[in-house]
């Protein structure tokens, strides 16, 4: 019973993929689809020249020296902490 209820919850809401539409043709092949994503997404994620605003190289200014102090690990507590009650 419980795989029956369960089972609706594991199917993929996702269209199939039949095709893509690239230069007005439609590529089915697989093979071509693959190369025309992966072309896709390496573009996408590519490593972009640093382009900055004033207010990231402020961030980025912020970052750094924020980086740069030195807070001491807190000391772990052996004894526990007296109260005042």
């Amino acid at each position: 019973m419980f795989w029956n209820k369960a089972k609706r919850h594991f199917k993929s809401g996702a269209v199939p993929i039949d095709g893509f539409k690239c230069d007005n043709n439609i590529i089915a092949d697989p093979i071509e689809m693959c190369l025309i994503a992966k072309s896709h997404y390496e573009a996408q994620f590519f490593s972009h020249p640093l382009d900055h605003s004033e207010i990231e190289a402020e961030a980025e200014e912020n970052t750094s020296n924020s980086a740069m102090l030195n807070i001491p690990e807190p000391v772990p507590l052996t004894e526990p902490i007296p109260s005042n009650s």
